[in-house]
């Protein structure tokens, strides 16, 4: 999404270069522990633009609701899950985060039966603001909204002390390999971790 907002930007121009230079996700992963969020990226590439993958939310999808209401300073205006822009890790205040302090969950209706395979949520680390990344969230996936049954869990590389040393990082926490459920309704469920938990975006793609 960062990507696509900076091609984005540049889209008058009479001509433009760019790259990516991924050589890991995190400072705190680093390349010794290997390349685990690559088949996400690409899989969320893939849907974004068609390449054999499907994106499934469109641009400022509402279709979606909390178990418990975020931060009246760090609100949602009903669109921000999935408005494809990501907030500024630099600046917790930035008004694409969406803050929460405890245990929570996010409900998303497809509006229809979709083969779901991939989903990535951007979540920020800043030990200044206490804000830190879960080391986990919960996948629920069914036919309705009481019938929803856990397929598994997305996991970061590093624990919450690991943060510790973290000033100001975004992280995008995934499944790492194709989740291939079939769901109307996806639950994330994300734990309490002590501190503020900032979301600004949440990406979803099926593999065709």
């Amino acid at each position: 999404m960062r990507v696509n907002q900076q091609l984005w930007s540049s889209r008058f121009a009479g001509k433009r270069v760019s790259w990516l230079h991924q050589w890991h996700s995190s400072t705190l992963m680093g390349p010794i522990h290997g390349y685990v969020e690559a088949p996400l990226f690409k899989a969320l590439y893939r849907g974004t633009y068609g390449l054999g993958a499907t994106y499934l939310t469109p641009l400022n999808y509402t279709n979606y609701s909390y178990s418990r209401p975020p931060n009246p300073a760090y609100p949602d205006n009903g669109s921000k899950m999935f408005d494809r822009r990501t907030g500024d890790p630099r600046h917790p205040g930035d008004q694409a985060w969406v803050g929460f302090l405890g245990q929570f969950d996010i409900t998303i209706d497809l509006g229809s039966t979709r083969k779901v395979d991939w989903i990535g949520v951007h979540l920020l680390s800043n030990t200044e603001w206490g804000i830190k990344t879960p080391n986990k969230y919960e996948i629920f996936c069914g036919s309705s909204q009481s019938n929803l049954t856990k397929v598994g869990e997305a996991q970061s590389p590093f624990s919450l002390t690991d943060q510790a040393t973290v000033i100001t990082e975004e992280y995008l926490m995934g499944n790492r390999t194709a989740l291939n459920l079939t769901c109307r309704y996806v639950r994330l469920r994300f734990p309490n971790t002590g501190s503020n938990t900032f979301i600004s975006e949440i990406e979803m793609s099926a593999d065709r």
